[in-house]
């Protein structure tokens, strides 16, 4: 990722992709030290893993993001369930930290994304989104056969986690695909109004 990032000649955005990448291993470490808690075993390797390289690897930078995107919206509702279903203060804090950190990574591939579709043509978009859709879909099967034990143990059925993450997606891809692209602050923080000069400073 960091080598297609350093194609776009943007030292800015090259400079928050490390961040990403950096927090992205925060996160493995805090779910080893997780699974440790919990006595559970760590998976050095996992064949979706190889899956999702592959993919990535196929394309440019714009469709390795909508990739990298699909497990992000996953964990999206996946770690909103861990943290709403764990009694324990240190992993609900844990989980949190995570749920608020992913809500951080989809704003900041939206953004971009959005600037990188915006001469795209209408029927492209459409294509692109089904597309994606169809593959997303096939990660969310995984994922719920993969953990599907999990998400029973803190309340979640498959049906609710396969619906949740339907509307997580659709409201990424509408963010992304969308003819009037909208900042991610404002999606964030709907409230917030646009800053107004008092009427005395007007021309």
């Amino acid at each position: 990722m960091r080598k297609q990032a350093a194609t776009t000649g943007d030292p800015t955005y090259q400079a928050a992709i490390d961040l990403f990448i950096k927090e992205e291993q925060e996160h493995a470490r805090l779910m080893a030290c997780v699974l440790r808690k919990l006595e559970a075993p760590l998976l050095q390797r996992h064949w979706s893993d190889g899956c999702f390289i592959l993919l990535r690897r196929l394309f440019g930078l714009n469709h390795e993001l909508l990739v990298l995107l699909m497990p992000e919206i996953i964990a999206k509702r996946y770690f909103r369930a861990l943290r709403d279903g764990s009694r324990d203060p240190a992993l609900r804090a844990v989980f949190a930290q995570i749920l608020h950190d992913e809500e951080g990574h989809l704003a900041f591939h939206e953004d971009f994304l959005q600037r990188a579709f915006v001469t795209l043509s209408l029927p492209g978009r459409l294509m692109l989104r089904v597309l994606w859709r169809l593959l997303f879909r096939l990660a969310c099967l995984v994922v719920i056969l993969d953990h599907r034990s999990v998400l029973r143990s803190v309340g979640v059925s498959s049906a609710a986690f396969w619906w949740d993450c339907g509307l997580i997606f659709d409201e990424v891809a509408a963010a992304i695909f969308s003819c009037a692209p909208t900042p991610a602050i404002v999606r964030v923080l709907p409230g917030l109004t646009t800053h107004r000069l008092p009427a005395s400073t007007a021309g």
